[in-house]
């Protein structure tokens, strides 16, 4: 599937937060090819009186507006008008749905899109199925995080994409978690559209023996009350895979770093206590098939440490110690994109810590500087 095949995204006509910023994030990386199916408010019953994070009154969030600026086909349709949409399916010949926001879907809709509908659920599933996920995941004690899956007529249930994980800060409120797992939505719906579509995959069938009921009010409260001693598990389940994924790193580990990232994403761009990441460690101790994949998942290859130490100047550390310095790590790291020239926070670049009276040190030196003006000439 390219860039220009037409997408269908459910959403609302009324102000709402998510269904813009998708919409933006849909036109930043280029798609073209963009229909909203947009639904019109409904008064629920359900905690009527509490704030909705995702809907807000401000015309900053106005989904018509938004279209209308970016040129994007709007079409304000209930989710439960087979008809239509039935319609607006075969004029734009849309073969995959979008979720940025929707009430239950009939199955007669999802049996439209034989590519299926994403949605991206703000907890995970099954464990928070249904809404109020927020809550479930503190009274459940597990992950908050977003679960990227295909639909079925079951409520979040239907085939597994992947689930990104919230890093939980030990000094943190309730209100900034709230905050940041919506900023992980944002970073899943990204990560989706370069990472999974298009791509013709068999993803695995969620087991969901039933959804969890509303919660009342009394109850929610009951678990803000236990937010503290939810974050303080969080924080140490968080703390023992850290501790993992950099143990693995230092052994040059593939798969377990594959399995580590895939469970807790945040994991790729995860600093120790030294202020070194994965692909950091993974580069000072020369695991080239490990920097490898780290930047296949998304790793910074012009990262740096504490004293903004890049990655290159880690590389080289012990390249040096070989009796023939072998540059294939180099090479992958500025065929990446590192910069050679990148300054630490001394105002120094690699090539202030070689010194070209020794051998070795001037075969990096030389190295660099052809590889860098070889890559920059060919641009």
């Amino acid at each position: 599937m390219k860039k220009n095949d037409p997408i269908l995204i459910f959403g609302y006509s009324f102000p709402h937060r998510k269904t813009c910023d998708f919409l933006n994030i849909l036109f930043a990386l280029g798609f073209q090819n963009i229909t909203v199916v947009a639904a019109p408010k409904l008064k629920l019953a359900h905690n009527s009186g509490l704030k909705n994070t995702e809907e807000i009154n401000s015309n900053e969030y106005c989904v018509k507006n938004l279209c209308q600026i970016l040129k994007i086909n709007f079409e304000e349709c209930r989710h439960d008008d087979i008809q239509k949409i039935l319609k607006i399916k075969n004029d734009t010949r849309a073969q995959i749905v979008i979720i940025s926001g929707a009430r239950i879907i009939k199955r007669e809709v999802i049996d439209m899109f034989p590519d299926g509908i994403v949605n991206f659920h703000p907890g995970k599933i099954p464990e928070t199925s249904g809404l109020d996920s927020f809550y479930y995941s503190i009274k459940n004690n597990c992950s908050m995080g977003v679960t990227v899956h295909l639909i079925d007529h079951k409520v979040d249930a239907g085939r597994f994409i992947f689930f990104d994980k919230l890093k939980i800060q030990k000094n943190q409120s309730i209100d900034t978690v709230r905050e940041n797992l919506y900023g992980v939505q944002l970073s899943a719906f990204k990560k989706y559209l370069l990472t999974y579509f298009g791509k013709k995959l068999i993803f695995k069938k969620i087991v969901r023996p039933k959804k969890n009921p509303p919660l009342e009010l009394h109850e929610k409260s009951f678990l803000i009350s236990k937010f503290q001693r939810w974050k303080i598990s969080q924080l140490k389940e968080q703390a023992l895979a850290e501790e993992n994924f950099f143990l693995a790193c230092q052994e040059g580990n593939v798969e377990k770093v594959r399995d580590l990232i895939f469970t807790d994403s945040y994991l790729i761009s995860c600093h120790n206590s030294k202020g070194w990441s994965g692909i950091i460690i993974a580069a000072f101790w020369q695991h080239l098939d490990l920097v490898s994949v780290l930047i296949e998942m998304g790793a910074n290859p012009n990262d740096f440490g504490r004293n903004g130490t890049t990655v290159v100047m880690y590389a080289k550390t012990k390249l040096l110690e070989q009796q023939i310095p072998n540059m294939s790590l180099l090479e992958l790291l500025v065929e990446a994109g590192a910069n050679v020239y990148q300054k630490d926070n001394f105002e120094k670049d690699i090539f202030d810590y070689l010194n070209v009276e020794n051998s070795n040190e001037r075969q990096v030196v030389d190295y660099l500087k052809s590889i860098h003006f070889s890559k920059k000439s060919s641009i």
